[in-house]
């Protein structure tokens, strides 16, 4: 019994510290099947921040940060769920915003982010008083490299809030479309519309990533056919789903780690 005990200790510590071993991960991307393509655009990446859950300080997190001289910053969601944790989160944000990158940061929501209810406004507030624009079922376009670019943030689909339509309104269908969104299996209800390439989070990885868990939650249909992380393609449409910065529930990952993504499409 002792033994048990000893054995239950060391995995539960070994998940706890894989909280604090963020991993910045690289990831190419061609459209192979488009005309147009984004030459060499450099896009970071962070989803599921989760200030309740966060091993990785703000300092640690810049650490990773300061060198990937992005173009674009997008973030997908779920930064936090308590309003206690508002001025944590700015901490955060305040060494992303200190990137200024020339193409933007644009941002959407998640369902943890909902909890804040009335006082999920304050959160959007903070963002965008660093320059963000926080998208809620809208779109921006821009122009890189003489290349016209639609980004496109879809609100949060898990929670219900996901109006496609609008988000949609009035993109240039010419340009490359590039949709953030929190919860990947809207891509689901995409298949009338052009997306090049979609960039979500959600389900960490698994983060306690036990085979075959995903069968038995009911978290949507990617992650039952085993589309739950890093770069895949359904019916055609490349996306990425990241594993996210922080945690959910329990502070412990196995066979995950945090994760920051530099996209170079």
């Amino acid at each position: 019994m002792i033994i048990l005990a000893f054995m239950l200790l060391g995995i539960l510590s070994y998940g706890y510290w894989n909280t604090f071993r963020p991993i910045l991960r690289e990831v190419d991307v061609n459209f192979t099947d488009s005309n147009q393509l984004v030459n060499g655009m450099r896009i970071l990446h962070l989803s599921d921040m989760h200030m309740e859950r966060i091993s990785v300080s703000p300092t640690k997190m810049y650490e990773q940060l300061e060198h990937t001289n992005p173009d674009m910053i997008v973030l997908t969601g779920d930064y936090l769920d308590q309003s206690e944790n508002l001025p944590k989160w700015e901490s955060y944000f305040q060494q992303i915003a200190r990137l200024s990158p020339k193409y933007g940061i644009y941002a959407v929501l998640g369902n943890h982010d909902y909890r804040l209810r009335d006082k999920v406004q304050d959160l959007v507030n903070i963002m965008e008083s660093y320059g963000c624009e926080v998208l809620r079922n809208e779109s921006r376009q821009v122009e890189f490299n003489g290349q016209r670019i639609n980004v496109i943030g879809i609100d949060d689909h898990h929670t219900g809030r996901s109006r496609i339509g609008c988000a949609f309104r009035g993109v240039d269908e010419d340009a490359i479309s590039l949709v953030i969104t929190h919860d990947p299996d809207v891509i689901i209800d995409l298949d009338n519309y052009k997306v090049d390439y979609l960039m979500a989070g959600h389900f960490h990885g698994g983060q306690c990533n036990i085979p075959f868990a995903f069968r038995l939650v009911p978290m949507g249909k990617l992650p039952k056919n085993n589309m739950y992380k890093g770069l895949l393609v359904y019916k055609g449409t490349y996306l990425y789903i990241s594993e996210g910065l922080g945690q959910s529930a329990l502070n412990i990952r196995f066979n995950s780690r945090p994760e920051i993504t530099l996209h170079k499409i």
